[in-house]
């Protein structure tokens, strides 16, 4: 077995090549990936890279004929199963939801049809899974499937059932990073609040806007989180929707999520004038109104379906002749108009509740108006200097 450093065209990393002999004394190669870039004085670290890839897969000794635990006789399939089900206590619910999903729709068909036992799964067969899997879903959608499938069999290759991963070895699939967000200027945000008057949507919009909510957030918004004392407007509760199952919990979707933010007048005029109307429903349905302390409910007092805001919201921008954009770019667009408006990233990372504050950089996009801006400065300095 040898190993050597090799380069792609187009691709700015070195990669390791393999060679090695199959158990039918047939010449094999298999690429590695590093990320190690070509340009800089990287050869020393390449060359290090290099021999620590050769030790680990000599110490693997991926073809050869030593026994395996007798346990990965087991189909593939079914010990997916069983590491999914060790899951459900380690995931939050709406994660479960999401893995075991991905699993039974995607990964346990196709490897159940080939009848893939655990000590079989090699590079190869998660290579040929990927080029299958692509021409039917996105690149980032394979990606997916493969954390789980890597998971699975680091635990495996952990317990000594395979003597290592195969998904560590092989070249996923190019991650792309979504860039599709759209997002509403100034006056486009002011065409909104003030068409949207009157809709059932109005005070979820002038919430967003104002708050850049997720949609998991601003459903999951009740009255106990109102603070009319303090002015304030607590973000504890989502509600979310994964595979069809609606998930309430007193938890956000990270610890910086969990914010306490202040209120205006706006916005207390707006919730004021929506407790008065579920009131006034509470009153005239006294047996029927089920009162479970949400603030977006439909008239029975329910709540109203998680899907409702993204579905609507079309409609409305629709209706208004505004540009159609997802419900979601409205957090974004609260993001770049805080922007606009001088406030730091910092700053913005902490009112939207993000965790990372890459993430936030992501949110913040800089369109004409914002170039406007910034040329009407240096304008207005150069002026100055003169």
């Amino acid at each position: 077995m040898t190993a050597r450093v090799q380069t792609k065209p187009g691709r700015p990393n070195y990669y390791i090549v393999i060679d090695y002999k199959d158990a039918d004394g047939n010449r094999k190669k298999k690429w590695v990936t590093t990320d190690i870039p070509i340009k800089g004085n990287n050869k020393r670290t390449i060359e290090e890279r290099r021999k620590e890839v050769l030790i680990e897969y000599e110490n693997q000794d991926m073809e050869a004929s030593a026994e395996i635990d007798l346990r990965g006789d087991i189909l593939f399939t079914d010990y997916l199963a069983q590491w999914l089900e060790t899951q459900k206590t380690a995931l939050a619910d709406s994660t479960y939801q999401v893995y075991k999903y991905q699993i039974e729709n995607h990964i346990k068909p196709w490897f159940e049809l080939k009848k893939i036992k655990l000590k079989d799964l090699s590079p190869d067969i998660l290579e040929k899974y990927i080029e299958e899997k692509i021409s039917d879903v996105t690149g980032n959608t394979v990606r997916k499937h493969l954390v789980n499938i890597s998971k699975c069999l680091k635990g495996a290759a952990a317990k000594g059932i395979i003597r290592y991963n195969p998904a560590k070895v092989i070249e996923w699939p190019k991650l792309i990073e979504y860039t599709g967000a759209q997002v509403y200027n100034e006056k486009q945000i002011l065409k909104l609040l003030n068409d949207s008057k009157g809709d059932p949507m109005e005070l979820m919009v002038l919430l967003t806007v104002y708050y850049g909510l997720r949609r998991s957030e601003l459903l999951g918004l009740k009255w106990s989180a109102i603070d009319f004392e303090q002015n304030t407007i607590t973000i504890r509760h989502t509600v979310t929707n994964v595979m069809n199952v609606v998930n309430r919990k007193d938890q956000t979707k990270r610890k910086a999520s969990y914010r306490t933010l202040p209120m205006s007048e706006t916005i207390i005029n707006g919730l004021l004038a929506a407790k008065s109307q579920q009131e006034e429903l509470q009153r005239l349905q006294p047996n029927d109104y089920k009162n479970e302390g949400y603030i977006f409910t439909r008239n029975d007092g329910t709540l109203i379906l998680v899907d409702y805001p993204s579905h609507h919201f079309q409609r409305l921008t629709k209706k208004i002749g505004l540009p159609a954009i997802r419900f979601h770019d409205l957090r974004h667009s609260a993001g770049t108009y805080l922007m606009y408006l001088g406030f730091s990233v910092k700053e913005i990372q902490e009112w939207l509740g993000h965790g990372d504050i890459n993430t936030t950089l992501k949110y913040l996009h800089f369109d004409m108006d914002g170039k406007r801006k910034m040329l009407n400065a240096i304008d207005e300095r150069l002026k100055m200097a003169k």
